[in-house]
């Protein structure tokens, strides 16, 4: 099977673009202030089925995990990745050389994120309003509603939509 995996980085910090406000009056904002922040990996399946796992950091320890998780619940795949640098650590190269009979990796070129279905995934939980829109009370319930909301949502991405 084809998959797609990216990752991507949400920031404890609400995310307005518009809003309304009554005429002469100063808009208020709400933010947090805070630097806290959480990495999401992603993989869509072209079956539809799709794996997500939350992090402190996008790194190549954080990556291996992951991967080794994935491995588990899709025994055979053809993995879609970006060139970030912690994919092609020292690492992560050794464990695609011991796992080439479950896992065939296609680098994709770099530069064009919009060949991965995952992108269009983080773009939508970071406008949903349970997500990225909303001020959570703490940093734990922040994570809490982004694992919610990737176990929850079902994303009908096809990975050949974004292929071909």
């Amino acid at each position: 099977m084809i998959a797609a995996e990216d990752e991507s980085i949400f920031k404890y910090e609400v995310t307005v673009k518009r809003f309304w406000a009554a005429k002469g009056s100063k808009p208020r904002i709400p933010q947090t202030g805070s630097r806290l922040k959480t990495c999401v990996y992603g993989t869509i399946v072209e079956d539809g089925n799709q794996f997500f796992r939350q992090y402190d950091k996008c790194n190549s320890a954080f990556f291996l995990n992951y991967l080794e998780k994935l491995c588990k619940k899709c025994p055979k795949l053809i993995l879609l990745i970006d060139r970030a640098k912690y994919h092609q650590a020292k690492k992560v190269l050794k464990f695609f050389s011991e796992h080439k009979h479950q896992l065939h990796i296609i680098w994709l070129p770099t530069g064009w994120p919009e060949l991965n279905p995952a992108e269009e995934a983080w773009k939508l939980g970071k406008q949903d309003d349970r997500v990225g829109r909303k001020l959570h009370d703490n940093f734990t319930a922040f994570k809490q509603a982004i694992s919610v909301y990737y176990r929850t949502q079902r994303f009908k991405l096809g990975v050949d939509t974004y292929l071909f």
